[in-house]
């Protein structure tokens, strides 16, 4: 939703079922300061495939180059810390190993409570069952 200009100005956003549609409520701010620093991210791994103790060792291993003389360099190295640690204990995360559109974070289940969702919906429960659809939506909405 956001270009990788603007991605840095948005914050604190998320995703309410407020309403009886099959839409759902995207709540966010945007920053329109000009002082903040742009947040690019270069590097996504996949961190359900990492091997944690290579990285606890990595990590380990880095801590030589991190330098606490003000608080900008320690998080500049902190960071360069965490991502040579990250490259060299879990494979890079891409766009080749999922479909367009699809969020990293989506799982099976949610797929599952998504179609569950739908199909109340279409049988019109929201209307004539209200208890359970309800039920079914705030569990559906605890999965996100």
């Amino acid at each position: 939703m956001a270009t990788p200009r603007t991605a840095s100005m948005v914050r604190d956003w998320s995703v309410t079922d407020e309403t009886d549609s099959d839409h759902n409520v995207l709540s966010f701010y945007v920053d329109l300061r000009t002082d903040r620093l742009p947040r690019v991210v270069s590097h996504r791994y996949n961190t359900k495939r990492a091997d944690w103790a290579k990285f606890a060792s990595c990590l380990c291993n880095q801590r030589a180059i991190i330098d606490r003389s003000n608080v900008d360099t320690y998080a500049r190295t902190l960071v360069c810390a965490i991502q040579i640690a990250a490259a060299g204990s879990m494979p890079k995360a891409g766009a080749a190993d999922r479909r367009p559109g699809k969020q990293s974070w989506w799982t099976v289940e949610l797929t599952y409570a998504k179609k569950a969702m739908d199909r109340m919906r279409r049988l019109g429960l929201q209307r004539t069952d209200r208890p359970s659809y309800n039920q079914a939506r705030n569990s559906y909405v605890a999965h996100i």
